[in-house]
């Protein structure tokens, strides 16, 4: 009998020690940029995981340019900061001290030389086995992709690639390029599809334009990576649901707010992706989009 109670005791003692609770409202500071493009979407996800979580949260938002100092968002004291995007992020890694920092709406975190001990976030990064599953889906002869790519920004995302291409019996032909002069044409790359991935070199518009009028000509398919591609002459862009990164970027700051290190929880990448496609550039390219992926298209141009 002793012993049973002993042991009962013993669990209330540990589900007390894991309970978290605050005696008032935990401050949390959001840092963005000023007219920043998906923020009502983000936010909306942001707030409403705060608010399932239990917690009651004091958010406090901060529209600023990255000449700005953090000095306001310090002055708050808040539990977490999140910032939105990876030039506020590296702002707050200078400025902030030791509050822990939690970015989002980030697409190479990595790439971009988000580290640090106080930092962790939510990317934009949708992984590239995905990536090659839905090119597959839509075009089952897909026998090869080609990438262009800058070296110094992505070769992790090539890497990824090219074990994302043996996973599903794709070629991947990698061209890297050093300045914009580089870029290959089209019709040389020998592939049967191309995937624009973010790129400081290739995501120019004058190139983009190149690559999306070449496509057409040529008949390659390209997939882009913002709706603006496929509205533009993509046959199909993947873009990560916005408020669910919100989700994500304040599942994370629960985590923390609970007492967990910002640099023993994992970089999230897009789990809930939208799919956009141009039936226009479709039926010139005289593919037939299977009906499974026009009903999952979020929008689709063309018509």
């Amino acid at each position: 009998m002793q012993t049973r109670r002993f042991s009962l005791c013993v669990i209330l003692i540990l589900l007390l020690m894991q309970a978290v609770t605050f005696s008032e409202p935990v401050k949390v500071a959001i840092v963005k940029a000023k007219d920043m493009d998906a923020d009502e979407i983000l936010s909306k996800g942001i707030k409403q995981k705060f608010k399932d979580s239990g917690i009651e949260v004091e958010i406090k938002e901060f529209s600023m340019d990255e000449s700005e100092n953090l000095s306001s968002v310090k002055a708050q004291n808040p539990k977490v900061i999140i910032t939105v995007g990876s030039s506020l992020t590296k702002k707050a890694m200078s400025d902030a001290g030791d509050i822990p920092i939690v970015f989002t709406m980030v697409i190479d975190p990595e790439g971009s030389g988000l580290k640090g001990k106080n930092l962790t976030g939510a990317s934009l990064e949708i992984p590239m086995d995905i990536q090659f599953k839905k090119f597959k889906e839509i075009l089952p002869s897909l026998k090869s992709i080609g990438i262009i790519y800058n070296p110094e920004e992505n070769e992790r995302i090539i890497t990824d690639a090219k074990t994302a291409g043996e996973k599903n019996k794709i070629e991947l032909k990698a061209f890297p390029v050093s300045s914009a002069k580089d870029i290959p044409k089209v019709e040389t790359m020998d592939v049967s599809g191309i995937i624009i991935i973010p790129d400081t070199i290739v995501c120019k518009s004058t190139i983009i334009k190149y690559l999306l009028d070449a496509s057409i000509k040529g008949k390659v398919p390209i997939m882009g990576f913002s709706p603006s591609y496929a509205k533009a002459g993509a046959l199909f862009s993947l873009t990560p649901d916005y408020e669910d990164i919100g989700v994500q970027t304040a599942e994370i700051a629960v985590k923390i707010i609970k007492g967990e290190s910002p640099e023993k929880i994992p970089v999230t990448k897009a789990r809930k992706i939208n799919l956009y496609v141009n039936t226009a550039v479709a039926e010139w390219l005289e593919i037939t989009v299977p009906d499974s992926i026009l009903n999952e298209a979020k929008e689709k141009f063309g018509k």
